[in-house]
């Protein structure tokens, strides 16, 4: 059963990827990511100088990388589920 789950994650894994990657050189893609960096250019510059808004936003990256993840975990599980099912 383990075997299969973690063959099943590594697939998973791997479509991700690729499909990532495929994403990653569309225009769409890159105009969200010079956005992105515009944004993160700005904020670092506003908050330069204040270590309790540096504080709050580093909790802001954590928490949506926290999001992220649970995610990413109820993503293989669902699929998990639908094969054994």
């Amino acid at each position: 059963m383990n075997d299969m789950k973690n063959c099943l994650f590594e697939a998973y894994c791997e479509y991700t990827e690729e499909k990532q990657l495929e994403y990653q050189k569309t225009e769409q893609y890159q105009e969200l990511q010079r956005q992105l960096d515009e944004n993160k250019r700005a904020i670092d510059r506003l908050i330069s100088d204040n270590l309790e808004l540096k504080e709050l936003f580093r909790a802001r990256e954590d928490l949506l990388l926290k999001h992220y993840t649970d995610l990413e975990t109820e993503t293989i599980k669902a699929f998990i589920n639908l094969i054994h099912h």
